[in-house]
């Protein structure tokens, strides 16, 4: 059981997983607290009402509220993706480029 935490709908063909919901930011994520075994986050999220967690912030928030994150990202900052490993993130899957 995972929930996905992304900006839009990119990753609603995750067929293979339960999805238990989809959240735009770590803030309703952590407000919804739903039961999943893990949270697929995307770390680029934006959100139209104002700032939203984001990197290593985000990671270290829902993983203190005991998830296990697997990173999902285009991102190729190193520097970024070791922060958000070292605040918690299991791994990364890259995003295929736009």
């Amino acid at each position: 059981r995972v929930a996905i935490l992304a900006y839009g709908d990119e990753l609603v063909a995750l067929e293979e997983f339960d999805v238990v919901g989809m959240y735009a930011s770590t803030e309703e994520l952590l407000a919804a607290s739903p039961h999943a075994d893990g949270v697929v986050l995307d770390l680029h999220l934006a959100d139209a009402s104002g700032p939203v967690l984001q990197g290593a912030a985000a990671v270290d928030a829902a993983t203190t509220a005991g998830y296990q994150i697997l990173l999902y990202s285009s991102e190729i900052e190193l520097a970024k993706l070791v922060g958000c490993l070292r605040a918690g993130a299991r791994g990364s899957l890259a995003t295929r480029q736009r």
